[in-house]
């Protein structure tokens, strides 16, 4: 072995909160979403780290807590409405429950300094701004066949025997007057711009993408919905103002077996990997996305990297894609 880090031991009793563990007896993960899989194209030592080994950065990402009261302030929303609730009381409804829960949140650090694009402040406005700009959408929830309206939908589905994807979609809509045009929806948050001709550079990252593409193959499989594909509704984040845009990005039968076929593949490069005991680095990607939070620890000489991995890193709860939200 050369990665210096095969004498780091997985957590002897992981606790996965009462679910199941996504690894089967050999240690090879059988249960999928667009994290784990995401993680494993991008890098396999930097799966390893976080899967297998579950290490977690001390510092919780608060770029993540924002997007998580940033979606559940709409899912609330989109609930209240898809059940008859007026605007007001749905919006009213939303913004009471995220005031609760961000109850102490705090911004972190951008480039040194506090970042005042994602704070208390700019998420409350920007949720009821949300709320304000699609109050009249042509985008409608759709209600799936056991009378649910479609938000927020949790997924677990075989592809193959010892094989599964799961997830959670935010939302399945129709698109204007047309009952064909069906799509899954999500949500995001950026700092980039959307709005403008430049906007192309932001929503060019979702074509190819491998969570849109595993959202659209489950709204097809899971739901037995024909979506097209999927809408992106995208909001920029700046300090005094929040632009909110709108962008689709197709699947067709072809992109979803296609798709298919590459988590069965990928699954392989896993089953190799755990067999032999051996995650390679992908070089090229360590500075993708503002660089990955693994790349101080891999740059390090393969002896002293368990050392530097219990000072800056937990082995926290582990992420499990069996567990629904």
């Amino acid at each position: 072995m050369i990665s210096g880090l095969e004498n780091i031991k997985r957590v002897e009793a992981i606790d996965y909160g009462g679910w199941p563990s996504p690894f089967d007896d050999d240690g090879v993960q059988y249960c999928w979403d667009s994290t784990s899989l995401g993680l494993l194209k991008t890098c396999p030592r930097k799966y390893q780290l976080s899967m297998v080994l579950n290490w977690q950065p001390k510092q919780k990402s608060y770029h993540l807590e924002f997007g998580i009261h940033y979606h559940t302030g709409i899912e609330i929303w989109l609930k209240a409405r898809a059940t008859g609730e007026d605007h007001e009381t749905a919006c009213r409804k939303a913004i009471r429950q995220i005031m609760i829960n961000s109850f102490g949140y705090r911004p972190g650090l951008r480039k040194g300094l506090p970042d005042n694009t994602k704070t208390r402040e700019t998420l409350i406005r920007s949720l009821v701004w949300y709320f304000e700009h699609y109050k009249d959408d042509n985008c409608r929830t759709i209600v799936l066949a056991n009378g649910k309206p479609a938000v927020e939908l949790s997924f677990r589905f075989e592809i193959q025997s010892g094989l599964m994807l799961s997830g959670h979609l935010d939302h399945i809509v129709q698109f204007g007057d047309d009952p064909g045009q069906i799509y899954g929806q999500d949500h995001k948050t950026t700092s980039a711009t959307v709005t403008g001709p430049s906007s192309k550079y932001f929503f060019q990252n979702f074509n190819p993408d491998n969570q849109m593409t595993l959202y659209s193959t489950a709204a097809r499989i899971a739901f037995q919905t024909p979506v097209k594909g999927m809408i992106v509704d995208a909001a920029q984040m700046a300090v005094g103002f929040t632009a909110f845009a709108r962008d689709f990005t197709h699947r067709t039968d072809a992109h979803i077996q296609e798709f298919l076929e590459g988590v069965v593949h990928y699954r392989r490069m896993a089953e190799f990997y755990t067999r032999t005991g051996f995650w390679p680095m992908n070089e090229s990607s360590c500075g993708n996305y503002g660089g990955c939070q693994f790349r101080d620890i891999c740059s390090k000489s393969p002896q002293v990297r368990e050392r530097f991995l219990r000072t800056e890193f937990t082995q926290d709860k582990p992420w499990n894609p069996l567990e629904p939200r």
